[in-house]
């Protein structure tokens, strides 16, 4: 929220103080109405938040995208040019000169396109208007992120990744069991890098493991006792290193509830990859945030994770300011058990 809409919303307030204590007489601690203290505190109590919650209105969109001249008029107000991530409340009207264009979001990460004619909009009326689509999962989550920014920005790294943990949980696929220990490889992987991340949640007091691996055919190729929830892997140690399909799975003598069917993933040669990437975000050549969410979102539907890292990287680098992509960053780290590159992107969340 901009620093003139909390001035705005502080000066409501006092406002409605006063306008209190001048109808309902509330001087709260005048020795002669103690007796009656209880009773008209509760009273001017409930006014004021009533007061309150009339004048602090919660915004209704924001703006996502601006092109041409677009200005909001508010109740008693002259209309102002509206501008990128500008909170929209609802009883604003929108007017768009022709040939204008402003693209709103929703608090349900949905996008609602503006167009001239007609030249005005009521933005209560907006939940009516065709033109309101659904957004991709990445580009959902980044969303969401930035109208926290806008609203209530949160800088507690333990509290950000406890809120949404449960939720990333639930969001990667694993296996066909329930019990969902198993954090990375995600199920159907395809990489090409040297050095493969695999990673479960706790299921042993003692913290001991043994991480089993198979290839295609059901054959042992590494059994590794690990005490901690991850282990680096080079890929050569698999199987010599052979395209194809593996299986792993991670068993202990002292675990609950641990994933009896492995994931598989699948081991590709850079080129493969290379060519399999390509094919997927060939004929995006737009530059637009939301068109480059939307090509993490094929590499992710297609389990192509490594290749997000670096595209995401880049992505991130190249928005500097943008602390809702860099947030969306850390989550999809820690929705794949890069635990430690998710702090240290934290830490560029603070430096911010």
């Amino acid at each position: 929220m901009t620093q003139a809409k909390k001035n705005t919303v502080v000066k409501n307030i006092k406002v409605s103080i006063w306008q209190l204590k001048s109808r309902y007489k509330c001087y709260f601690f005048q020795p002669s109405q103690y007796n009656y203290f209880p009773v008209k505190f509760l009273f001017c109590l409930l006014c004021f938040f009533q007061c309150f919650f009339s004048y602090a209105q919660f915004p209704d969109y924001y703006v996502y995208l601006v092109k041409g001249a677009v200005t909001v008029r508010r109740t008693g107000a002259n209309p102002v040019q509206i501008k990128q991530h500008d909170l929209i409340y609802d009883d604003d009207e929108v007017a768009l000169t022709r040939g204008a264009e402003v693209t709103l979001v929703d608090k349900d990460a949905n996008f609602i396109l503006l167009k001239s004619p007609p030249q005005s909009y009521k933005a209560s009326t907006l939940t009516k208007v065709s033109s309101r689509r659904k957004t991709d999962d990445i580009t959902a989550k980044y969303l969401k992120l930035l109208w926290s920014e806008l609203l209530d920005p949160n800088e507690d790294y333990t509290k950000f990744r406890e809120e949404n943990l449960t939720v990333l949980a639930g969001s990667v696929s694993r296996g066909n069991s329930n019990c969902g220990n198993l954090i990375f490889p995600v199920n159907g992987l395809k990489t090409s890098e040297d050095t493969i991340h695999f990673t479960w949640l706790q299921t042993s007091p003692s913290s001991s493991y043994t991480l089993f691996i198979y290839d295609g055919e059901g054959k042992e190729v590494i059994k590794m006792h690990v005490k901690d929830t991850q282990s680096l892997i080079v890929k050569r140690q698999i199987s010599e290193a052979k395209p194809g399909k593996y299986y792993w799975i991670v068993k202990s003598n002292d675990g609950t509830c641990e994933d009896e069917i492995p994931p598989y993933f699948e081991l590709m040669t850079r080129e493969n990859e290379d060519k399999l990437v390509t094919s997927l975000i060939a004929n995006n050549g737009d530059t637009v945030l939301e068109s480059r969410l939307q090509i993490i979102d094929k590499l992710e539907k297609k389990a192509l994770i490594y290749p997000i890292l670096h595209y995401y990287a880049n992505l991130v680098n190249n928005n500097p300011n943008d602390i809702a992509l860099r947030k969306s960053y850390v989550l999809f780290l820690l929705k794949y058990g890069f635990n430690k590159e998710a702090l240290h992107e934290w830490q560029q969340v603070k430096n911010n």
